[in-house]
């Protein structure tokens, strides 16, 4: 194949002008020749070569990256900041201000790493009762729907529709963990189900899933079929405020930004003594605990530090056990 031939002095130069008007093949590696670079080139007719050295016939390796920032670097020439989530064959990209305008860079870098079928980005924070965010699509088909696998479930979902995160895999095996069988569950803010279809997949339980948004719903209902736990959880599209459920053992509240507003409500739902796994972005409930403690004994079993949401901004999750008087 075709490769540029220049003075090792003039080799970074070179390869900065290469990148820029994206001429250099990066799945090739760079060959040095004493007192020479030949870079692999993907086209040997551009305008800008003329004048940067001598076009020569060679055999060029299969470059074998070690990580996806060093196929960024090759790029963009630039070492950029940006962060992302896998789900099923979809990437979503965050990139910081200083970033943007290698976005569509990063996005190609990403589905050619990971063999992906889409990229998009953050556009917006999670917003609304529905809990969606804005996303940008930058690469790969514009197709947002995807099944994502995580400890045996698959999960079926369109991320520009409802809200999941796959950072919240560890703690959803917490939780499972602490399960009983013959347990009578309520997930609160169910979402497209990965509380719920992993815990009825592991253990004899009884789930009521409920979510205000009619997608989440839509792909809970499917993913519950996809599952095989059809016996085990109720799918109900409502406001959880509005259900009433009696006798339940355990409540999980997944809605960081709000699930305060729903704990009286998570407490009606308890038989006599239950668990409440309460996630929220207040370091310090006890301000929320005192007045629902007139009413009933609350402990804290446990506080965990779930993730950052922005920066140093975390959420919590207070592992609740309420008795009631």
């Amino acid at each position: 194949m075709k490769g540029l031939r220049v003075k090792k002095r003039d080799a970074e130069k070179v390869k900065k002008i290469l990148i820029k008007n994206k001429i250099l093949d990066n799945k090739r590696k760079v060959k040095r020749d004493r007192d020479y670079v030949i870079f692999p080139i993907s086209c040997e007719k551009c305008e800008v070569l003329k004048s940067l050295g001598e076009i020569v016939e060679e055999d060029f390796e299969p470059l074998e990256r070690k990580n996806l920032y060093e196929l960024v670097y090759e790029l963009t020439g630039k070492k950029l900041k940006f962060s992302f989530d896998i789900i099923g064959n979809i990437a979503i990209v965050e990139i910081p201000e200083e970033s943007l305008d290698y976005k569509h860079e990063i996005a190609e870098a990403l589905l050619t790493f990971h063999k992906l079928k889409a990229v998009y980005r953050k556009a917006s924070e999670v917003y609304g009762r529905t809990r969606i965010r804005k996303l940008e699509f930058l690469f790969g088909k514009n197709e947002s729907e995807t099944i994502h696998k995580e400890h045996g479930i698959l999960l079926k979902l369109d991320v520009k529709k409802v809200y999941f995160s796959p950072r919240l895999s560890f703690e959803r095996k917490r939780i499972l963990d602490m399960v009983k069988d013959g347990e009578l569950i309520v997930d609160m803010f169910s979402g497209v189900g990965p509380f719920s279809i992993l815990i009825a997949k592991n253990r004899d339980v009884k789930i009521y899933a409920i979510d205000i948004n009619p997608w989440a719903v839509y792909y809970l209902r499917q993913n519950i079929e996809l599952n095989k736990v059809e016996n085990k959880v109720v799918p109900i599209l409502a406001d959880c405020s509005r259900v009433n459920i009696k006798g339940a053992d355990r409540v999980i509240m997944n809605l960081p930004k709000e699930s305060h507003l729903y704990l009286e409500k998570a407490i009606e739902y308890i038989n006599k003594a239950g668990f409440i796994h309460f996630y929220t972005i207040y370091e310090n409930i006890e301000d929320i605990l005192r007045k629902l403690r007139e009413k009933d004994e609350i402990k804290i079993l446990n506080k965990r530090k779930v993730k950052e949401y922005a920066p140093r901004k975390y959420i919590y999750v207070f592992d609740l056990f309420v008795e009631k008087m």
